[in-house]
């Protein structure tokens, strides 16, 4: 069975807290998602293919073509927070 301490491991990595009690049910939950995963490890694939998309369809094809694009001042009219021509958004990694 998975440990409380590996469950408390990858709840930190997913940035969930978790009390005592939902430890030892998510561990056990876990735990056995692992178990399906030995099961399907355990299959013989060789033989199928690997698969791009599920439902065998096409989409539509065409030949590349070169077009203008917009101008950056344009571009940059659409935001408030544009910086020396780029967009400047907020820190997502601390």
């Amino acid at each position: 069975m998975l440990s409380r301490e590996t469950a408390r491991d990858v709840a930190f990595l997913a940035h969930i807290n978790l009390s005592e009690e939902e430890l030892d049910r998510y561990a056990s939950q876990l735990d056995r998602i692992l178990e399906f995963f030995k099961v399907l490890d355990s299959l013989d694939i060789g033989e199928v293919l690997p698969a791009v998309h599920t439902l065998d369809i096409a989409g539509p094809q065409r030949e590349d073509q070169i077009e203008p694009s917009s101008h950056r001042q344009d571009i940059m009219g659409n935001t408030a927070h544009g910086h020396h021509g780029f967009y400047q958004v907020p820190r997502v990694i601390e």
